[in-house]
């Protein structure tokens, strides 16, 4: 302790003697700190930490291959037939390829929502339970079933205030009413910034298998490999091929973890900027020494 006493004695010193040196090092090393913080919170955030639900790393992606292997959004048939002829997931859950942002009108009056159509395991898949109120039954996810909505946790808050009494209330999507039956957790929200979910089945089904444009997600079973689902996958895909020949555009499929999906090329270019923010810190710290 003596001796560091004696080294902040005269490095107090020699910064009085030298303000435009002092301010210089205090510079850098701010400069090094804040973008080694920052970029590591993004990394953090991005990289680091799971997604917001129980055991995400269980939660894939599921695409078809083109015969060249190029990644295809997915058409309802396909996905019907890998949900009944595979065996290595617990649920599996197919998302409209329509996710884009309407009109949704509210008791408080018109606002503009982004709202998701979803087949009936979606839930399950994702492990989700409701904050208020209940999520789909099986009776409703039938064609011609009661219009019903589960609401995101944000949107419930700007459109009802957080009042529970939001379930039970009706918003109106495409001119058709729906009843709020409930709210999802906050941070829960897949796909990222959905406001509204309504059940897929509600709707006359796509027939066509080269009607792509879909996203299918689902949860392994337990004990198995992500490997393993993938040959299995494979295996049907192909077989399938073998079966519809050219009424489908698949030849074969593809499944990633749903964290890496949604990274992407992200990842390996964040820890290039983390490695570059902590190699501008050493300098800092260098030119301080």
């Amino acid at each position: 302790m003596a001796a560091l006493r004696h080294d902040l004695t005269i490095a107090t010193r020699t910064l009085r003697s030298s303000p435009a040196f002092a301010a210089m090092v205090i510079l850098t090393l701010a400069i090094g700190v804040g973008a080694t913080t920052a970029i590591f919170s993004i990394v953090d955030a991005v990289v680091l930490k799971p997604l917001p639900f129980p055991q995400s790393d269980r939660i894939v992606r599921l695409f078809q291959l083109t015969e060249k292997g190029n990644r295809n959004s997915v058409s309802q048939p396909n996905y019907y037939d890998w949900a009944a002829r595979t065996h290595s997931f617990a649920a599996m859950a197919l998302m409209s390829g329509w996710t884009g942002t309407s009109t949704v009108q509210t008791p408080a009056g018109p606002t503009m929502a982004r709202v998701t159509p979803v087949t009936r395991d979606f839930f399950k898949v994702l492990g989700v339970r409701p904050a208020a109120g209940r999520l789909f039954v099986a009776d409703e996810q039938v064609f011609g079933g009661p219009r019903i909505a589960v609401i995101s946790e944000g949107f419930w808050r700007d459109q009802f205030g957080a009042n529970r009494g939001a379930v039970g209330q009706r918003i109106v999507w495409q001119n058709e009413s729906y009843e709020i039956v409930g709210v999802l957790p906050a941070r829960s929200a897949y796909p990222a910034g959905n406001q509204i979910w309504v059940p897929l089945e509600l709707f006359p089904p796509n027939r066509g298998r080269t009607s792509q444009g879909h996203t299918v997600i689902a949860r392994l079973a337990p004990g198995v490999s992500i490997d393993a689902a993938r040959r299995d996958l494979s295996s049907v895909s192909r077989e399938m091929k073998l079966e519809y020949g050219n009424q489908t555009s698949m030849s074969d499929a593809a499944l990633v973890g749903l964290r890496d999906q949604m990274v992407g090329d992200a990842r390996p270019r964040l820890l290039v900027l983390l490695g570059a923010s902590g190699f501008l810190l050493l300098i800092g710290l260098a030119n301080a020494l």
